[in-house]
Order: structure tokens, then sequence, then C-alpha cells
């Protein structure tokens, strides 16, 4: 029997799975658990997908596997962090904070570089090693419902609801662009630089962008 379309890509990109587990071997978790949770990644890169992003599945399909892996051993608990990462994220943090209220967007790798005096390595890896955990607004579940509208509570469900409805409207009437940014930010869960390499535009205009989307979405809610 013909495969289905979604059914190839996941066969065909077993291998990128592969690759990418490689990156985080010898970190006291089992290589068939890291091929486990990629494969996870894989089969959510695959529901997700839409043709009109205009790039390669497996482009795609990268970050949304790596970032499976490295919540994983996030909330595992298996990546260590050390004091003086924590304090170098910390001088990282208040300089982005500050360009922010600036500039009204997140700096760019290369500024906070040239702040801060650190290299965009550095800051990079930073950057990834310290990442809070998922936090209730995080996309949990296939039905692009947040983990907290899941959770919801006894008193509001029905505002919630609203709300949601609402917001799908608002969404449907952005411009396919638009449209496209929330999806790969909120619902693939991709950073603003991923998006932006996606999309062809840059992180800071993505970030722009983003900003005005956001308030667009607001009004909606009003």
């Amino acid at each position: 029997m013909e495969r289905s379309l979604r059914e190839k890509r996941i066969f065909e990109n077993r291998p990128l799975v592969i690759s990418i587990v490689k990156r985080f071997m010898n970190r006291g978790v089992e290589t068939a658990d890291l091929i486990q949770i990629g494969m996870v990644g894989l089969i959510k890169a695959a529901d997700r997908f839409d043709e009109s992003y205009n790039v390669k599945f497996s482009t795609y399909a990268v970050p949304v596997i790596t970032g499976e892996i490295k919540r994983f051993l996030r909330d595992d608990g298996m990546i260590r962090v050390s004091r003086s990462l924590k304090e170098k994220a910390v001088c990282i943090k208040q300089v982005k904070e500050e360009y922010i209220k600036a500039c009204g967007c997140e700096p760019p790798v290369e500024e906070l570089s040239r702040i801060t005096g650190y290299s965009t390595d550095e800051i990079i890896v930073t950057q990834e090693s310290v990442l809070q955990i998922e936090s209730l607004d995080a996309n949990m579940y296939e039905d692009d419902l947040t983990l907290q509208e899941k959770i919801g509570s006894t008193d509001d469900n029905e505002e919630k609801l609203l709300n949601r409805i609402a917001l799908r409207k608002a969404i449907k009437e952005l411009s396919q662009e638009d449209r496209k940014i929330v999806s790969l930010r909120y619902y693939s869960g991709l950073t603003q630089t991923a998006t932006a390499k996606l999309l062809g535009m840059t992180q800071v205009q993505v970030c722009r962008r983003e900003k005005k989307i956001l308030e667009i979405l607001k009004k909606g809610l009003t």
C-alpha cells in the first residue's frame, strides 16, 4: 500500500533524527531514548508542516526535533548549568531587557556580543543552556490548545472558550505572512531566529512584525 505524504516524510527523515541525536549523546541518557524522543519531534513536525512555508520539510523539522530533545533533557534534569554560566546568563538577560525597552524588539546576537563583550558562540550556548522549563502557555497538545487552556479553572472556562474563538477569528483575518509567523512561533514553538530563517527574514524583522501582530490580536479580543 502506498504511504501517505505524512508517513513518507517520517520514514524518509528518520536518518535526520539520528544525526541530531548525535549532538546530545554522552549526557547520561540512553541513545535509544533520545532517538525515541527525536522521533516524537519528527512526527510533530510532519503533523504541523505546511507547504505554504516554501521550505523543505527537513529544514522545518530540524528545530522541531531539536527542541523536543532539549525539552526532554531539560525537564528530566539532565542539563546542569554551572554558576558561572548562570551569572553570564543574568548579564545577557539584563542587557537584552534594556535593549528591548529602548528599541522595542529583541537584540540580534551580534549586538548582544558587542554590548556584553562575550562572543556570539558564548551567548548562544549560554541562552540555550539556561532556558526555563516550559511555561503554562507553552503548546503541549496536538489540538493547538495551550497547557493553561487545558488546565483552565472552574469559574472562567466559558470566558476562556470565548476568547479562544475570538482569537482564532482574529488570526484568520491576518495576512498570510503574519499567519505563518503566528504558526511557527506559537504552534510549532520555533524561536524568532529559526522563524526568520524559514521565512527569509531577519530576526529583528520577525520581532517587530510579531509585536504588531500581538497588538492586532489583542484588539481582536477586546
